[in-house]
Parts: structure tokens; C-alpha cells; sequence
């Protein structure tokens, strides 16, 4: 009887043996086969996605050669501003490597013109007037390249198309349904060049006449998403580095100049695109209206603007700053003259938006540390 059960239970246990056996050969059966099934799903994506490709560039071949006339025209549009820069940027072959590497002679010198707050593109050509009153030389027989800077979203659209006419991308320079001054004294020469009629005394009363004459115009304003973009800004803060003729000689960069690549939040006043100022958010105006009414807060990019100056351009440059930025050289210039980057400006034009007794501190550290020949707006030169 022991034998037989012993017997017994071998036979069971060799039946169990198998039938897991079967039960494991089954199920791996079964994965092997699904593997197989989502390889060749994979693959045929994957060809799916490479004939999509083929078929796509062909289409753009053909559509290249049939319509070359078409292409040229869209290509001189401002919405395709972004697409050119890039190309530009990729065609002259920059090296980022040796940009970076301060203090090594790359090319020739060049003659460089920041405007760091480019308002109604009034100051575009600034630099001109600049140095008719600094004692400083600019490099002989070279033209400027001129890097502008706008935060304010509802001026960008206008600086933009200023810079495509510039180059010569436009037809037709753009126009503004209200004068683009630059400050209430310039809106009162404007305004009586316009035969408005608005009394230039008291200045409420000007303001208050301007805006009630072109609010419906400005209330039209509205901001370009494409230039809110990182990537574009990239691309033309990357053209600094580029040591021989650039093709544009005006490059628009739209953000902000801090001492950091970030946000800022911006309230414009609508009476403020008349006069020129751009209002940070949680900062009073300069200005004070009860007609007087703002746009949506918006957020906008800013830019290091001292690391840039490092990376891209050498002492052999010659380098003219103009500073209109709403009281961020109080961040900007300690950090330039702490990094050694003021080293590399030959003139700085300024106007400085007082805190307390900050503009006479600053503006004697400029002098004491540094060797940057100081112009200041409406004593040494005309802003507007």
C-alpha cells in the first residue's frame, strides 16, 4: 500500500510538472508573440513617419520652384521676421565657442550701438547725435550695427516694422495715428506741429487734450505673440557675436534690459504711449489723470544685458550705450562695473529716474571707477 501511494503521488506530481510546464511554454509563447506584434507596429509607424517626411519635402520642392515670386513677398512680411533672423543667424556660420572667450581678438573691431530702451524708434539713429558731443572716436570707415531694446509689448509691433524699413524689408516706413513722443516736452512740440490745438501750459492740460484727441487709436494697440518668444530673442541677441558685416544693420531685440534673463510685469498707461513711459507694475506713474487708463498687466521677457555685453564684444569694439530704462541702471550699471564689463563701453548716454540722491551716487561711481565718457539726456545731448 505505501509503494502504490508513493507511485500514486509520482505520477501526480510529474502530471503537474507538465502542465505547468505547458502552462509557462504557452504564456511565453504569448509574450514573444505580442512582442513580435508591437515591433512591427513600431516599424510600421516608423515608416509611416519617414514617408510623411519624403512626401512633405517634395510637396515644399515643388511648391519652392512654382512659386519663388510669392516666397520673396512673404518673406518680407513681419510676421516672418522670426524665420529670417534664424537664417541669417545659421547662414553666417557663428562659432558660440569663441564668442564666449572673452578677450580674444575674433575678427575686426566694429562700431556698436545699444539703445537700451528704443520707445517709439525715435533713438534708433541716436548714436549720430552722440557723438557730434563726446570726445570719444568711433573706428574709422566702419558702419554701426545697432542692437535696440523695447519692453513694452504694444511699442515692439511699431519697433519692429521701423527696423524691417530700415533694412530694407519694407516698402514703406509704418505710421503711428498719434505722434510718438518721447517725453511731455516733445509731445508739446508734436502737438503744435499738428496744429491740434491743445494748450501746451498747464501739462494736465496737454496730457488730458492729447489723449482725448488719439484714445481711440491707442486703444487699438495690441502686442505681436511672436515676438514674446525666447527663442527669437535668442537668435538676435546671437548676432553680436558675429564679427563680420551682419546683413541687417538694425537689430530689434523685444525684452526687457536687467541684470538677469527673466520676467517682468508690465502696466502701461495709455497716456503713457504718449509721453514715452512704460509703468513696472506695483511702481506709481509720473503722471497723474483721472482720464487717464491702463492696458492689461502683461509679462514680458528681460534680458542679462552685462553678461551679453561680456560674451559678445571686446575691447577693440567700440561701443556706445544709450540708457532710457524706467530706473533699472540702478541694478544694471553696479552690476557692469562689478563684473568688469564697463571696461568694454567707450560712451554712456543716460537718463537717470531719480530715488532719493541714487542718481548723484551713481553717477559718481561712474565717474571715480570707471573711464566711460558720461553724456546725460537733455544736458549733454537731446533725447528725442
Amino acid at each position: 500500500a505505501w509503494r502504490r501511494a508513493r507511485a500514486r503521488v509520482k505520477r501526480r506530481a510529474k502530471r503537474t510538472k507538465e502542465h505547468v510546464n505547458y502552462c509557462a511554454a504557452f504564456v511565453v509563447q504569448g509574450l514573444e508573440l505580442r512582442a513580435q506584434d508591437l515591433m512591427h507596429k513600431q516599424y510600421c509607424g516608423m515608416v509611416r513617419k519617414r514617408c510623411l517626411r519624403v512626401t512633405l519635402c517634395l510637396c515644399l520642392c515643388v511648391f519652392c520652384l512654382f512659386f519663388k515670386r510669392t516666397i520673396k513677398k512673404i518673406a518680407k512680411s513681419p510676421t516672418q521676421v522670426a524665420f529670417n533672423v534664424a537664417a541669417d543667424f545659421a547662414l553666417n556660420g557663428v562659432d558660440k565657442k569663441q564668442s564666449r572667450k572673452r578677450g580674444k581678438e575674433v575678427g575686426s573691431p566694429r562700431n556698436i550701438y545699444i539703445d537700451l530702451g528704443a520707445n517709439w524708434a525715435q533713438t534708433l539713429d541716436l548714436y549720430q547725435h552722440i557723438l557730434k558731443k563726446t570726445r570719444a572716436q568711433s573706428i574709422p570707415n566702419q558702419n554701426f550695427t545697432i542692437f535696440s531694446f523695447e519692453a513694452s509689448p504694444y511699442i515692439a509691433p511699431f519697433v519692429e516694422d521701423t527696423v524691417l524699413y530700415r533694412n530694407g524689408l519694407r516698402d514703406v516706413p509704418p505710421k503711428l495715428p498719434f505722434p510718438p513722443s518721447g517725453s511731455s516736452g516733445d509731445l508739446a512740440r508734436l502737438m503744435r506741429a499738428s496744429g491740434q490745438g491743445c494748450p501746451e501750459t498747464p501739462l494736465n492740460a496737454l496730457r488730458e487734450c492729447a489723449l482725448k484727441n488719439y484714445k481711440p487709436s491707442i486703444d487699438k494697440l495690441k502686442p505681436l505673440d511672436y515676438l514674446n518668444s525666447s527663442q527669437l530673442i535668442r537668435q538676435r541677441l546671437g548676432l553680436a557675436a558675429i564679427t563680420k558685416d551682419l546683413t541687417d544693420k538694425y537689430v530689434f531685440i523685444p525684452a526687457g534690459a536687467s541684470i538677469q534673463e527673466s520676467w517682468l510685469s508690465i502696466r502701461q498707461s495709455k497716456l503713457g504711449m504718449l509721453i514715452g513711459g512704460t509703468t513696472i507694475r506695483h511702481k506709481k506713474a509720473d503722471f497723474s489723470n483721472n482720464d487717464d487708463s491702463y492696458f492689461p498687466t502683461v509679462y514680458v521677457r528681460t534680458v542679462d544685458i552685462v553678461s551679453w555685453i561680456r560674451q559678445h564684444f571686446t575691447p577693440k569694439d567700440f561701443v556706445v550705450v544709450k540708457m532710457d530704462i524706467e530706473g533699472s541702471e540702478h541694478d544694471i550699471i553696479p552690476q557692469l562695473i562689478k563684473s568688469g564689463a564697463h571696461n568694454l563701453v567707450d560712451v554712456l548716454a543716460w537718463e537717470c529716474h531719480p530715488k532719493g540722491d541714487s542718481c548723484a551716487n551713481l553717477k559718481q561711481t561712474l565717474l571715480h571707477d570707471t573711464k566711460i565718457e558720461l553724456l546725460v539726456e537733455g544736458k549733454d545731448y537731446n533725447g528725442w
